[in-house]
């Protein structure tokens, strides 16, 4: 009997692995699925075993009258629990489907609720992404020089020049996104997440088998300092986990470093990605991430095939 209890949880247990239920529902079905196998194996079971009754008539004659009395009281008894094993397993098997189909039908029900509720939750979060308007962005690329001179230890502040010179080559990397026109992508310019994030560019996977991507375009008119360069993965890091938790979808993060050539030394960039390698190290959400360097004066032929692949 114990066997038989093993191998029904046992076919409960790999049900369970599949789907969530709730503890009343899971009680339900594990009763079910265990009754179930308790009703085919215990037929089985009892009438392969013999019960050692197979005793010839003649031969329970030699034994003594006590003896002979344990061997008929035996065989009355298994008479007996003969009779009602067809009924009681025929019971036990109406009971745990029962319990199965009722388990079954709740999880069922709570599911979809449950599916209801996240589908709302997606389609609201879903227009909490929205467009910045000209002048967010304008505040929101401000906002990223004045952290970097204070990284820098910059004190002059940013002129506008710099900020729309700063536009300009993120309006250039954003076109060759948009020139590409992939169709397997909806391009998103310049949004802002759920009134917490601004993101450069966001990719919304429209094909099966591929994954949102969150760009970050970042201009340097100069050096490239690790601080630089953790600041923005600490950002991408938030976004990123941001994005995951509230829309139930997985983004790939994508960093675009653009750089003068006559400011910055291009034989520095292996050691800018091995920084970057070593930050990202263990940090889950940025496990991922697609890096890039563009120069400035190259963005017209920068090929973005490969950031979109799957």
């Amino acid at each position: 009997m114990i066997l038989i209890i093993f191998i029904g949880f046992e076919a409960k247990k790999t049900l369970m692995e599949k789907v969530e239920y709730g503890d009343i529902n899971k009680f339900l079905v594990s009763i079910g699925i265990a009754l179930i196998a308790i009703s085919f194996l215990a037929p089985y079971l009892y009438l392969k075993e013999d019960f050692g009754l197979y005793v010839e008539a003649m031969a329970i004659h030699k034994y003594q009258p006590a003896v002979q009395y344990l061997i008929t009281d035996k065989i009355d008894k298994v008479l007996f629990i003969q009779k009602y094993v067809l009924g009681i397993c025929i019971v036990i098997f109406g009971v745990g489907t029962f319990s199965l189909i009722k388990g079954l039908i709740r999880w069922a029900k709570w599911q979809a609720v449950i599916n209801e509720k996240f589908k709302k939750e997606i389609e609201k979060l879903g227009l909490e992404i929205k467009a910045l308007t000209p002048v967010q962005v304008v505040e929101k690329v401000k906002d990223e020089l004045e952290a970097g001179n204070e990284i820098n230890k910059i004190t002059k502040s940013v002129d506008e020049s710099i900020i729309f010179h700063y536009l300009k080559v993120e309006e250039d990397v954003i076109a060759r996104f948009e020139a590409y026109n992939s169709p397997n992508y909806r391009i998103l310019a310049q949004q802002r997440l759920g009134n917490r994030f601004e993101v450069d560019v966001l990719l919304k996977a429209t094909a099966s088998g591929y994954l949102d991507r969150i760009v970050e375009i970042k201009y340097f008119r100069g050096a490239i300092l690790p601080a630089n360069v953790a600041q923005v993965l600490m950002k991408l890091k938030s976004v990123v986990s941001y994005y995951k938790r509230n829309l139930l979808r997985t983004p790939v993060p994508v960093l675009l470093i653009v750089y003068e050539e006559d400011k910055f030394d291009v034989q520095k960039i292996g050691e800018i990605e091995d920084e970057i390698a070593e930050l990202t190290m263990n940090i889950r959400s940025l496990k991922r991430l697609k890096v890039e360097f563009i120069n400035s004066k190259l963005i017209i032929e920068f090929d973005v095939k490969n950031l979109l692949k799957r």
